[in-house]
């Protein structure tokens, strides 16, 4: 959720890692599906009152009135998992590539979770922000 709001609280001179965020947002049945497959995984699902999920759905409150801002250039960093690269996110375009992402990085073979503590994501990361160079991976 953190990446649908930054667009509207940051400067561009801050550096800024986006993980696996679904920009576009989440059309409906995507999320009954994801909400479906996590549960058969034996992960909890996400009730749909819950207002996070409210802020994610496509075409939704939050979604409307939300700004894009294509001016991220290189002091962005973009990654994307096995959740965002998987055929039932790029269908909708759910975690597409942002507008103006120099850095973007594909894990397909990690999960949404997993991704926070994997070490070569964190490496990348690290990497991305104590540097001022465009990554390659």
């Amino acid at each position: 959720m953190g990446g649908l709001i930054l667009p509207q609280n940051i400067w561009r001179n801050i550096p800024v890692v986006v993980i696996e965020s679904p920009w576009y947002g989440v059309l409906e049945w995507q999320f009954w599906v994801i909400n479906l497959l996590a549960r058969l995984k034996g992960e909890k699902g996400f009730p749909l009152n819950n207002l996070s999920v409210q802020g994610m759905i496509r075409g939704g409150e939050y979604m409307q009135i939300r700004h894009l801002f294509p001016w991220w250039g290189s002091r962005a960093l973009q990654i994307n998992g096995q959740l965002g690269t998987c055929l039932l996110a790029t269908i909708g375009n759910t975690f597409g590539r942002i507008p103006g992402i120099q850095n973007y990085v594909e894990f397909p073979k990690i999960g949404h979770v997993e991704l926070l503590t994997d070490s070569e994501v964190i490496q990348l990361v690290l990497d991305f922000l104590n540097s001022d160079k465009k990554l390659t991976h």
